[in-house]
């Protein structure tokens, strides 16, 4: 298996999406498969179930024969992807049935670097998500969501939404006191 992605834009993308794994999942299984790159993991509460799919044509080169598993720490993971310098690419290397991948920064006027991630054995048996059709499917900026999911938490962990025809409200109360966000339509990028 080897995966180059030069691409800045995605490089970015690529080390944003485990800097955001590595605080839900302690570990995930990432399947290479000859068509796509495939990972699921559920968090410590097996309250979240993370699923993520990439399409072999996103990396700039991906080859990949037969499928493999590999099982890995994301926090470790984001670690080296971490080390990762502007100017750098990411290639990604994996023999089969073998204990380490290799992870290597290169490119740009920067040192070299390489790194062997220890594959750990995790038998997680992959959930089967089913299609449901839901009432509201609604489209925000991430941005702005994450913005008041931290502002509500302060109240509580857990969060009330009420869709109306106007407007999407999420609410969260607690001991301490209450919040309620109203995300009006303008500022959803759809709402059906």
């Amino acid at each position: 298996m080897k995966l180059i992605l030069k691409d800045k834009a995605k490089v970015t993308i690529f080390a944003n999406i485990f800097h955001n794994l590595k605080n839900i999942l302690d570990d995930a299984n990432i399947s290479f498969m000859p068509t796509h790159l495939y990972m699921q993991g559920m968090d410590g509460t097996h309250a979240l179930l993370v699923e993520l799919k990439i399409e072999s044509e996103w990396f700039d080169e991906y080859e990949v024969d037969t499928n493999d598993t590999f099982g890995l720490h994301c926090e470790t993971f984001y670690k080296i992807i971490n080390c990762l310098k502007e100017d750098q690419y990411i290639e990604l290397t994996l023999e089969p049935a073998d204990d380490k991948m290799c992870i290597s920064f290169q490119g740009g006027d920067t040192i070299a670097k390489e790194f062997q991630l220890s594959r750990i054995d995790m038998d997680v048996e992959l959930m089967e998500i089913p299609d449901v059709e839901y009432q509201a499917d609604i489209c925000i900026k991430s941005k702005e969501f994450s913005e008041i999911m931290k502002e509500l938490v302060i109240f509580n962990d857990t969060v009330q939404v009420r869709c109306t025809d106007e407007q999407i409200e999420l609410l969260a109360s607690g001991i301490l006191g209450s919040m309620k966000a109203s995300i009006k339509e303008t500022d959803i990028i759809t709402y059906a």
